[in-house]
């Protein structure tokens, strides 16, 4: 790829193509086709031999490319509505947007491919367009929901508590494109690749996800049991049943209010995926009992690598002995974690939770060890994830030409 600073032209582009795009009006570019108003009520995932387009599938379910093939592409449950949109039956290479969202996520669309004699119309808060001309497969679906292109719609939507956007509206955008069509291809096929490499990772996270929860389902002991239903090869012995609070020391924080600076000595967390909010040095605020050292486990069940304040109410869990293996408490509190609601009551039914533990520790080093190496996994391939996606993010950003005259 190389970096251009011209008029007309994209910031980052395949190198051999040096050619001005051009910039046509919407109506120009497509012609738009008739849509249904049918809702879910009126279509299966079983049987029919209409599939049909819904808006809240583009929203949420369908990326910038859909394969028609797809299982989740519902049906039109009665052939003889179906019927009467062969006129405006979807092609190949034709848009849908979806027109009303309850947020700027209107416009999104969605691009068809792989249609084949599958008759395929589009629904309800739908609007279904048709290329004038050919596009290289996957330009428009990846361009139409680029910044370059959606910025244009943002100041024709309409509505409050839902947003919407016209047929009308839509037709005074201009779409911007190469002329030549490899270079279309060229963007065509890099999106679809990392969108590829995205699915490929999504799908082994979600496995490795299934796979944990499994795992601590089987390898705990349920219902009064006293040995799981799966264990490492050489382990035998009944479990004991104890108290989380006879197993470990706990207490409740009380929240650091502080306000984070750059630079401290000392992480500050809340409950949730991402804990670390900001920094502290500590003085004046700094208490022993609110710094949670390594080994140290919390309410969040975050593991930190360094000394941190909360920043919320919490629990601060001590559970770095030498009697029992730290990763494998972490799987006992995840597996036994209650289901009370509200601070106070989280607490008193944490520190009373009934379970049983192995006192044996070579199976816990290894029922601990099995689970930190699938966190990690888990974790690697999240942050896998998130590249790949802030990477898409900013070649959407810069390799298309926006323009709004």
């Amino acid at each position: 790829m190389t970096m251009e600073n011209k008029k007309n032209v994209p910031a980052i582009r395949f190198k051999g193509f040096t050619c001005i795009w051009v910039s046509k009006k919407f109506d120009k570019t497509f012609s738009t086709l008739s849509n249904n108003t049918l809702s879910r009520a009126d279509l299966n995932y079983e049987k029919g031999s209409t599939k049909n387009v819904h808006y809240g599938d583009i929203l949420i379910k369908f990326g910038e490319c859909t394969d028609v093939d797809r299982k989740d592409i519902p049906y039109i449950s009665d052939e003889k509505i179906a019927d009467k949109y062969i006129a405006s039956r979807l092609q190949d290479g034709d848009i849908v947007f979806a027109d009303t969202a309850e947020d700027v996520m209107v416009g999104k669309c969605t691009e068809l491919f792989n249609v084949k004699e599958q008759p395929i119309i589009s629904g309800l808060h739908t609007i279904p367009c048709h290329p004038l001309f050919p596009f290289s497969t996957g330009y428009l679906g990846y361009f139409l929901n680029s910044s370059a292109y959606h910025t244009q719609l943002l100041s024709l939507m309409q509505g409050i508590k839902v947003v919407g956007i016209s047929k009308t509206a839509i037709k005074e955008t201009n779409v911007s494109f190469p002329e030549n069509t490899d270079e279309q291809q060229a963007i065509g096929n890099f999106f679809q690749n990392i969108d590829r490499l995205i699915n490929t990772s999504q799908a082994k996270l979600d496995k490795l996800k299934t796979l944990k929860k499994a795992c601590l389902e089987k390898m705990f002991p349920k219902n009064g049991s006293t040995i799981p239903k799966l264990r490492f090869k050489g382990f035998a012995e009944e479990w004991k049943p104890s108290k989380l609070n006879e197993i470990l020391r706990m207490h409740p924080f009380k929240p650091y209010l502080a306000k984070p600076i750059l630079g401290g000595k000392y992480a500050i967390i809340q409950q949730g995926d991402n804990p670390i909010v900001g920094y502290a040095n500590g003085e004046p605020f700094y208490d022993y009992k609110n710094v949670v050292l390594f080994g140290d486990h919390t309410l969040s069940l975050y593991k930190p690598r360094a000394p941190f304040f909360v920043a919320t109410d919490g629990i601060r869990i001590l559970s770095g002995d030498e009697v029992n293996d730290g990763d494998y408490l972490l799987c006992l509190l995840v597996q036994n974690r209650p289901n009370s609601e509200g601070y106070k009551r989280y607490y008193s039914s944490l520190v009373n939770k009934q379970c049983f533990i192995t006192i044996n520790q070579q199976e816990q080093i290894k029922i601990g060890k099995l689970f930190k190496t699938t966190d990690d996994l888990i974790a690697k391939t999240e942050q896998k994830i998130n590249k790949l996606k802030n990477i898409k993010k900013a070649c959407l950003d810069k390799m298309f030409v926006n323009r709004e005259d």
